[in-house]
């Protein structure tokens, strides 16, 4: 760094003082390194494409460890392992006394297992195989704004996604309200069979994916039986906000 140093302060016992007077500024050397040394810093950005990988890995020499090396953890997170520590390894060995390695099968009541997905997926082509395709695919959201769920925040800092057990609860009983309307009160039609599933998004809101299968006396074969039943509208500002 260049500039007009004033060292005329650093008098008696004093700490040293560095005071810098007018502007300050950088010193930067050649953009080309010198007659038999190799570049660095800013020189190595001046060549070609091909030329200026190489001359970076020399200058750095990139030799690379794999992510499954013991000292991989070490080098990438510093702060967690600032001793690396050996840690796992591809050929590490078992213990006689453990359980590890030991093979074991999830049955298909375990939610979200691969039984489970299976089961559910050769139950729902059954349904389409006995009844056909469905005709109805209905989604419904949980909506943070329902008068239920802000009466209970009402009084409170909470926000709806903060209570995602209340949200829930909630959801259920509106799903199982709905499923009785499309089934026992025949909203739709008479329902042969209706298959759904519930997912959540990140914030804890719900919302449900059914299929239902309508009797063949229900079924929707032309487009003004469709429009009779879909619409597409724009909210309107003053009821819906």
């Amino acid at each position: 760094m260049g500039g007009k140093v004033d060292s005329s302060v650093n008098k008696g016992k004093c700490p040293y003082i560095f005071r810098l007077s007018g502007q300050k500024y950088h010193c930067m050397g050649s953009l080309l390194p010198i007659d038999g040394s190799k570049p660095k810093f800013s020189q190595l950005y001046i060549y070609d494409t091909d030329n200026e990988l190489s001359k970076r890995q020399h200058a750095f020499s990139l030799q690379r460890i794999n992510e499954l090396h013991l000292a991989y953890l070490a080098l990438q997170y510093p702060l967690l392992f600032p001793y690396g520590d050996d840690g796992y390894r591809v050929d590490i060995p078992h213990r006689d006394i453990s359980n590890i390695g030991q093979r074991v099968i999830l049955p298909s009541s375990f939610t979200g297992g691969a039984r489970y997905m299976m089961q559910n997926y050769l139950d729902v082509m059954s349904l389409c195989k006995w009844f056909g395709y469905p005709d109805y695919f209905i989604t419904v959201t949980c909506n943070p704004k329902w008068p239920e769920i802000q009466r209970f925040i009402a009084d409170t800092n909470l926000k709806p996604e903060d209570r995602p057990d209340i949200l829930a609860r909630l959801f259920k009983m509106k799903l199982d309200s709905l499923i009785k309307d499309l089934k026992k009160n025949s909203l739709l039609g008479s329902v042969e069979a209706v298959v759904y599933t519930v997912e959540f998004q990140k914030r804890g809101l719900p919302h449900v994916h059914i299929c239902l299968f309508i009797h063949s006396d229900y079924k929707l074969p032309t487009v003004e039986h469709i429009d009779w039943v879909i619409s597409a509208e724009i909210p309107n500002k003053d009821d819906d906000p």
